[in-house]
């Protein structure tokens, strides 16, 4: 079956993919910001407490993405395929709960990148089934609903952990939450939107060589190595050198959700209405100045005023950096055609991917050798960059 001449929208299955997201999301945010604190109660080096988060799992993410894509382009199975990785997903967050040393959360963090390999899946599915005028709304309807969800899961994590005991009860919740996720998508009507013939070297042409995208791409993944080295380190400031405790902590984490997810929400007409690049710059912008402000505030304020400032900082760095995708994901689907939409849609998110694999290791790095202010300054300067190539990038009107 190849791509059907007209594809029927659908606000019903449309929201129940951003719902099955969101409980996936809701899921994570459970346990997410308890595993610095498992790390670091489990012994482990600096590094595996920075690269937790996002660093490991996105390892395997990275060498799945695009045969997962060409799967789902090939197959037009992306409904079966959202299914299964939600059921993978259930036993890879009950074996986070089973890790006795650090050697071992590091081996179930490398597999728990095996579903966001196929993060294009759902956005791709949703951009057939939506109108192309209201597709940046969807899009960041879906981010940011999961985004609040996980928000919400954050908010009270850290107080679960201590009324049940330990971060393994609150695993065992998350495990049980997240059975839902796949139940959603069963009445999923999805159309089977694939390749005529098998993924040949003219597609791969199309795709990669696309100005649009990679120069998009490029440009998303200097930014982001600089953001998500203060994400990573983010909870290793907080309350390793902030003093927070965990229940505050889980709690300050949680508004970070919420600015992603009510940050993706106020952009996504704001694509609509503005453009996608134009919405682009000025997020990641205002990112980037931001985290140099957040720099300055190291050098010139104290405990504990500090905590605070450097707070409201990155909460403001983040509002700003999640337009990025939205952004990205409008400028992909209106980039390319319907049967390759979720090689193209994979291709940004891979930029969000290897700066996480590096930035984790980096921020680790970085602050062990040369201080905490010397990594945040660095984050600074490639967000800097990453903003200029956005404002220089040239392409089609999106």
């Amino acid at each position: 079956m190849t791509m059907p001449t007209q594809v029927q929208y659908s606000k019903r299955d449309a929201t129940l993919i951003i719902l099955s997201g969101a409980i996936a999301f809701f899921a994570a945010g459970l346990y997410m910001p308890l595993l610095p604190t498992l790390a670091t109660l489990l012994n482990a080096p600096i590094w595996v407490v920075t690269a937790v988060l996002m660093a490991l799992p996105s390892i395997l993410t990275i060498i799945l993405m695009i045969p997962g894509a060409i799967l789902a382009d090939t197959t037009g199975r992306r409904k079966e395929i959202m299914i299964a990785i939600g059921v993978a997903g259930i036993f890879i967050n009950l074996a986070h709960a089973l890790c006795r040393t650090w050697q071992e959360l590091v081996v179930v963090r490398l597999i728990a990148g095996i579903p966001g390999a196929f993060a294009g899946v759902g956005p791709a599915l949703l951009a057939f089934i939506t109108p192309p005028e209201k597709r940046g709304t969807y899009m960041a309807l879906s981010a940011g609903i999961g985004a609040i969800a996980s928000a919400v899961a954050t908010a009270v994590s850290g107080t679960l952990a201590v009324r049940l005991g330990g971060i393994a009860p609150v695993i065992y919740l998350a495990t049980a939450v997240s059975v839902l996720g796949p139940l959603l998508i069963l009445p999923v009507r999805a159309p089977k939107v694939r390749l005529p013939t098998r993924f040949s070297r003219k597609e791969a042409a199309e795709v990669f060589g696309n100005k649009v995208i990679l120069a998009i791409a490029l440009s998303m993944a200097v930014y982001l190595l600089g953001w998500q080295m203060v994400y990573s380190a983010f909870p290793v400031i907080a309350q390793f050198q902030l003093g927070m405790p965990i229940e505050i902590f889980t709690l300050v984490f949680s508004v970070v959700s919420f600015m992603l997810g009510l940050g993706t929400l106020i952009w996504g007409p704001i694509i609509d209405r503005v453009g996608a690049r134009k919405s682009l710059a000025i997020g990641l912008g205002l990112s980037a100045v931001a985290t140099v402000a957040m720099w300055g505030s190291f050098l010139s304020i104290p405990l504990p005023l500090l905590t605070w400032v450097f707070t409201v900082l990155y909460y403001i760095s983040t509002f700003g950096g999640v337009v990025g995708s939205p952004a990205t994901m409008t400028i992909a689907s209106r980039s390319i055609r319907l049967e390759l939409m979720t090689i193209g849609i994979t291709l940004m998110n891979i930029a969000i991917f290897i700066p996480a694999i590096a930035s984790g290791f980096l921020a680790g790095g970085i602050m062990a050798s040369l201080g905490t202010m010397a990594m945040i300054l660095i984050s600074a300067v490639l967000q800097t960059i990453g903003v200029i190539g956005v404002i220089l990038s040239r392409h089609v009107k999106i």
